[in-house]
């Protein structure tokens, strides 16, 4: 049996374990047997794999975490970019309200209060440390709010018209849409059902500590709540109120001429006549510009009268270049609404450089002109049952 010699890693051992290669007398050494050396090895590696394990624990535990905070903006972004195109223009978005059954004095409130809830929803996932007490339930509600209508849409119209919901500025089939709120749902469900992983675990600096207490105080999320839940509301109001905000603004505009220059329609030399005689019975004729925004928001309400009542008596007169009425139509969605196309001059005759006009016209005679803003279909069925 030979000597032991003291390792190199002798510094790693135990206490324990130094004690036994103890040097003792004058420069003698006891001697240890083999098994005792190789038995401390055995309880190094033991401590090592624990240790290995437990890294594997936290670092599993820190992904989550991570894979949590994503799936949060994930769906809180997804919620302020959906509220966001709503609002720009709005009118696409009380349109598709209209025609599932609001009136056009009721969308303007409705369509509003959707667009900041989302964006409430949107801070909410982003902001609020605690998303399952508020946020999550109104999420979960509001989504499967939507899934039934969609699926509503599909079985008794089908998978053809716009959703709305990304306003003009994205197009989603209802089957499309229904697919995004289940996948949307599921999320929201895996962030309620899953236990959060606790921060402290990933204490990383005491000035990122400090930070995080701070975020995570009462006082601090409640003041969050306030924010989230006033900054839309001044947004939205601010940036598209709805027209009974506006108290002072002409519904209808007096008009010195109530003669309407009947002749001037059927005078185009380059477009098809109208096939309809405009001195007689009662007519809504709205003159509009191909490439007028405001134009497209007033054809859009035309097409959804005429949608929901077909009997009106709509018509369009389009002023504009040939490569311009596509796009116009179809942004409008007003190919259900008879139109003609007038020349420069006649049109600018009667509107005057100011579009959109609309006029009531009851044998030739401009009977009332209406600010597109407020085009109703109480209004005008009055007006049409009006002796």
């Amino acid at each position: 049996m030979g000597t032991y010699k003291k390792p190199n890693s002798y510094k790693a051992l135990p206490l324990g374990f130094c004690g036994i290669v103890t040097e003792i007398g004058l420069g003698g050494v006891f001697e240890i047997k083999l098994w005792v050396f190789r038995s401390s090895l055995i309880v190094f590696e033991i401590i090592d794999l624990f240790n290995y394990i437990c890294s594997i624990k936290s670092m599993l535990q820190l992904m989550v975490l991570f894979f949590q905070i994503l799936l949060r903006i994930l769906l809180g972004g997804l919620f302020i970019f959906s509220a966001y195109t709503k609002l720009f223009p709005v009118e696409y978005f009380e349109y598709f309200l209209y025609k599932h059954g609001f009136s056009f004095f009721w969308v303007q409130w409705f369509a509003r209060i959707i667009i900041w809830l989302e964006f409430f929803l949107g801070f909410g996932f982003i902001f609020i440390s605690n998303i399952k007490k508020i946020i999550i339930p109104i999420a979960f509600i509001l989504l499967s709010l939507f899934c039934i209508q969609l699926i509503y849409t599909l079985i008794f119209v089908g998978n053809t018209d716009d959703c709305g919901c990304f306003g003009s500025y994205m197009q989603f089939t209802p089957l499309q849409a229904l697919i995004k709120n289940i996948i949307s749902l599921v999320a929201i469900l895996y962030l309620f059902v899953y236990k959060n992983i606790e921060y402290k675990y990933y204490n990383i600096t005491k000035s990122f500590n400090n930070i995080l207490h701070l975020y995570l105080k009462k006082n601090t999320q409640i003041l969050i709540y306030i924010l989230i839940i006033i900054t839309p509301i001044s947004y939205i109001l601010y940036i598209s109120p709805p027209v009974a905000f506006f108290i002072f603004d002409k519904k209808e505009y007096e008009l010195e001429d109530k003669n309407l220059k009947v002749s001037l329609l059927y005078e185009s030399e380059k477009f098809e006549k109208p096939k309809i005689d405009f001195s007689k019975g009662k007519y809504v004729i709205a003159f509009l510009s191909l490439t007028c925004p405001h134009c497209k928001i007033a054809a859009l309400k035309l097409h959804a009268l005429k949608f929901k009542n077909p009997t009106f008596p709509v018509y369009m007169i389009l002023n504009g270049e040939t490569q311009d009425l596509k796009p116009f139509l179809d942004e409008s969605k007003s190919t259900n609404v008879p139109f003609t196309r007038l020349n420069e001059p006649g049109f600018i005759e009667i509107t005057q450089y100011v579009v959109p006009t609309i006029l009531l016209i009851n044998d030739g005679k401009i009977e009332k002109k209406l600010s597109y803003k407020y085009l109703d279909d109480v209004l005008i069925s009055e007006w049409l049952l009006k002796n």
